[in-house]
């Protein structure tokens, strides 16, 4: 996820070659404000459930995604934001 400001294809290119070699998917967000929801409970669960329709959309899209296998990661604003991913969402969402 991008840094603060940022676009949700700011790293998109560094992370290509390795998903291709790797047989990943890259999804790149793009936050709903200026940056991910860092400052208040309501503003987390928006990008939280943001990031969920997407990722529904591509593992149904794509039912050969292993949804065990599903990480997140980012830069700055965006690295914090997967901590609080890991605080808003109940764990392992789409193990079933």
């Amino acid at each position: 996820m991008h840094g603060g400001g940022g676009r949700g294809d700011d790293y998109l290119l560094s992370w290509l070659a390795p998903a291709r070699t790797a047989g990943a998917f890259v999804l790149s967000p793009k936050s709903i404000d200026r940056t991910w929801g860092l400052m208040s409970d309501a503003e987390s669960r928006n990008d939280a459930i943001s990031l969920l329709l997407m990722l529904f959309q591509l593992t149904q899209t794509y039912p050969a995604i292993d949804k065990r296998r599903i990480l997140c990661t980012g830069m700055s604003d965006g690295g914090t934001f997967s901590y609080i991913l890991n605080q808003v969402l109940p764990a392992r969402v789409f193990a079933g």
